[in-house]
């Protein structure tokens, strides 16, 4: 098949970049021809990029203007659109004049009006969660599942103290670690309530610090979000019990080999949002041997093996969106820090493995790509011809 994706660059740092990147190499590997057209991280001209046509952002987000010069461009059968599904146009599968496989993320709850409208029109609709797929079908929607994966030949366990010592981390500390974007406001990556939970963690433990990967500023959204150091300030954390990535070397690009060493040199990866449609440092971390403290809602429920998903404390309404998000309670948070602190090494040790054979048994990309994508693509290639 000739299959264009509209999504993130496949050379973009983020979770639709990596996982287009890992799936269209594998789709081009197994006869498909593969386009994508990029809604993020390359404007301006085409490129070719690995045997692949890379489309540009044009005038309007998600290249609702091109979308269908760009279908029509490559010969496309079948185009797979990863991002939100309520963002895309209402006429979007007009738009691209192709079959529409719309992989559909879910992080609260009740799928919107603008999301239901639009996959009426899509013929293939497909979720990467089981909690999204249990909310599609109920609203009647026949559903595919595919869920994201991981590289774990390079997110695996590793040497603690050789991490840190390459990252610069401070070889008796007990690291919080959590790996997230912090843009828009509210902040689903719920930073106000970890740093609340952070703060009383710390008096207890004044050995503890956390690092936080991410831009110390809003980075996109306008510039709605996080400004740390007031934040820091306002929960009372010392200013040396918290951390940041050099932001140049962020601005440039990570590579996952260094991400992966952070998990390794942590004691606990930090991320209860108040919403994910997956989640994918919650399976690094885990891959690495290092235990997550996430929110028992969304995709988060189904991922959390080694570590504590805490009840949520109650619902936020986006008005924006028209749903609802989770907040988790900073008390909840911090009695999880102590839970994993806590434990003997016997049981961190037992646990570690746990969840890293359930990362490696469910969500390694070849896993991923011989159990969901190829049987998927063998039933779309079935209907069209």
């Amino acid at each position: 098949m000739r299959i264009l994706w509209l999504t993130n660059a496949p050379y973009a740092p983020t979770g639709y970049g990596l996982q287009c990147r890992e799936v269209a190499r594998r789709m081009m590997a197994a006869g498909h021809e593969v386009a994508v057209a990029c809604n993020f991280g390359l404007s301006g001209a085409s490129l070719n990029w690995e045997g692949m046509t890379l489309y540009p952002l044009r005038q309007q987000q998600q290249c609702a203007d091109v979308i269908g010069y760009y279908c029509q461009h490559f010969g496309a059968e079948l185009c797979i659109s990863l991002y939100d599904v309520w963002a895309l146009p209402e006429n979007i599968r007009q738009r691209m004049g192709v079959q529409w496989a719309a992989m559909v993320p879910v992080d609260g709850l009740p799928i919107n009006e603008a999301t239901v409208k639009r996959l009426r029109d899509a013929q293939y609709v497909v979720s990467y969660s089981h909690f999204a797929h249990q909310a599609l079908e109920q609203l009647g929607f026949e559903v595919d599942y595919c869920p994201h994966g991981i590289r774990t030949d390079v997110f695996t366990p590793g040497d603690k103290a050789a991490a840190r010592q390459a990252l610069g981390f401070p070889a008796e500390a007990y690291i919080v670690s959590t790996v997230a974007a912090n843009k828009g406001y509210p902040p689903r990556k719920a930073w106000p309530e970890m740093a609340g939970a952070f703060a009383r963690f710390r008096q207890n433990h004044p050995d503890a610090l956390w690092y936080c990967h991410t831009t110390q500023h809003p980075y996109g959204s306008g510039g709605e979000g996080i400004y740390f150091d007031r934040l820091r300030e306002s929960t009372g954390i010392p200013k040396g019990a918290m951390a940041f990535p050099d932001q140049g070397a962020l601005a440039v690009g990570v590579p996952d080999e260094q991400v992966a060493m952070i998990y390794q040199a942590s004691d606990v990866m930090l991320l209860p949002s108040m919403g994910e449609g997956f989640g994918l440092p919650v399976l690094e971390a885990q891959a690495c041997g290092c235990p997550v403290i996430t929110q028992d809602c969304s995709a988060m429920s189904e991922l959390t093996i080694n570590g504590v998903s805490v009840k949520p404390m109650q619902p936020m309404w986006l008005p924006q969106i028209q749903y609802w998000w989770q907040i988790p309670s900073v008390e909840s948070i911090a009695g999880a820090l102590e839970h994993i602190y806590n434990r003997t090494d016997e049981e961190a040790q037992a646990e570690a493995e746990k969840g890293a054979r359930f990362v490696r048994d469910l969500y390694e990309y070849d896993r991923v790509w011989e159990q969901h994508w190829l049987p998927f693509l063998e039933r779309v290639e079935q209907t069209l011809w």
